[in-house]
């Protein structure tokens, strides 16, 4: 099956973290059919870039490298690189759809023609959504979108582009979500529920952990992870700070590490002051991958109490890793979870005092917590491994084909 995908956001010398899951998908897809990746690359700098000269230069410089090389060989895929102009964001968004849509069609249109694909694929809505339908259009192939967003997010914080973000959504020939949560809240939009699939991703096999760690004593010091980007206040971080009191009058020994880069991040750090536990309270920042895992490794519980999330992956990364989580009970990896029978706790509502009675409680039956995750870690690894995630992606591909008449 011929594959034409389109993205954004995607690993590169600036941003090694950022797209690692596309990068991850595209990977795996490509091993089980021929696969065309279209990486658009923004020419606007982000606001953290123009404070810093250092930053401006090293932007500067991938910019131009990115500008020479318009292509490149995976093992079993070619890129294509597009530099892009785009209006700042997130202010004109909903411009940048019809940008995209106005300035890229003619050069995608050749790029589908030279390479002839069944279906085309774009990741998130915003910007590329409204480019893909068109091109579809023109060469008479489906649309699929792959909705990573978060519908309340869009909505609650971006109003200006939620109208233009549902009509795309209404254009695609299929949607692929990640769970169940995202799916019902894309069909009380009113998108036909027919046309909306659930595809698992996948983890990063370095969270596969085989090597089961000793279980503390109770006494003992204990560790709390939390992993997110710091940039939206949906997160719940400092609803976790301030919960953090509470957790050290059970166990003073207690530490919390928080890993994860952005807007936010100083006033959580002054948070953190002002309520006399900076001692106590370690941010990390952006890591990579194994620097994840390894933190993990050497925590005891994993908590995020974000309020909205599409999926969530970091909370399955946690549980394969050994560590039992605690979650928001609408965040969509937690209710997936409670489905598929592996253990999670969850919060019925998100404040520091729910907060901080989770963690006491967990810490107080912590022996059996940490039992229960070891004898799910397997079924963690069958679920959502990324050769699994490229079978059923496949699947769906050739439904929607089908059922455009396309012979795959």
């Amino acid at each position: 099956m011929r594959i034409l995908e389109l993205t954004e956001p995607f690993p590169s010398e600036i941003q090694p973290t950022t797209g690692l899951f596309v990068k991850e998908h595209t990977d795996h897809l490509s091993k089980i059919s021929e696969l065309l990746l279209c990486v658009f690359v923004r020419l606007i700098p982000p606001k953290r870039i123009l404070m810093n000269f250092k930053e401006i230069r090293k932007w500067t410089l991938h910019i131009l490298s990115r500008i020479g090389e318009r292509r490149k060989k995976e093992s079993d895929y070619e890129i294509v690189f597009i530099p892009y102009i785009s209006l700042p964001r997130p202010i004109f968004e909903f411009v940048n759809m019809k940008f995209m849509k106005l300035f890229y069609s003619k050069a995608i249109y050749k790029t589908a023609i030279q390479f002839r694909p069944q279906v085309i694929v774009t990741h998130w809505v915003s910007p590329l959504a409204l480019l893909a339908i068109n091109i579809g259009n023109q060469i008479g192939i489906p649309v699929v979108i792959n909705v990573h967003e978060d519908p309340d997010n869009i909505k609650l914080n971006f109003p200006y582009l939620h109208q233009i973000w549902l009509k795309a959504l209404k254009f695609a020939d299929a949607i692929v979500v990640h769970s169940e949560v995202n799916k019902n809240k894309l069909v009380k939009l009113g998108i036909n529920s027919e046309k909306i699939f659930k595809v698992y991703l996948g983890i990063n096999e370095i969270f596969f952990n085989t090597n089961n760690e000793q279980v503390k004593d109770e006494k003992d010091s204990f560790v709390i992870l939390a992993v997110s980007h710091l940039s939206d206040p949906c997160k719940r971080i400092d609803h976790l700070l301030r919960s953090f009191p509470e957790i050290k009058k059970v166990n003073p020994k207690t530490k919390l590490v928080v890993v994860g880069n952005g807007r936010l991040k100083k006033s959580l750090e002054e948070l953190s002051l002002n309520l006399g536990i900076q001692k106590d309270v370690i941010f990390k920042g952006a890591l990579a991958p194994m620097q994840v895992k390894n933190e993990m490794v050497n925590a005891d519980l994993f908590v995020l109490p974000s309020i909205r999330e599409s999926f969530g992956l970091v909370f399955i990364e946690a549980i394969a890793s050994g560590l039992p989580i605690i979650g928001y009970k609408e965040a969509g990896a937690i209710p997936e979870l409670e489905k598929l029978g592996i253990p999670v706790i969850k919060l019925d509502e998100v404040t520091p005092k729910s907060i901080s009675s989770a963690v006491i409680r967990a810490m107080m039956n912590y022996k059996e917590l940490k039992r229960n995750i070891e004898k799910n870690q397997s079924k963690i690894v069958n679920l959502f491994s990324w050769r699994n995630h490229a079978l059923s992606y496949l699947e769906v591909l050739k439904k929607v084909c089908k059922q455009k008449g396309i012979i795959c």
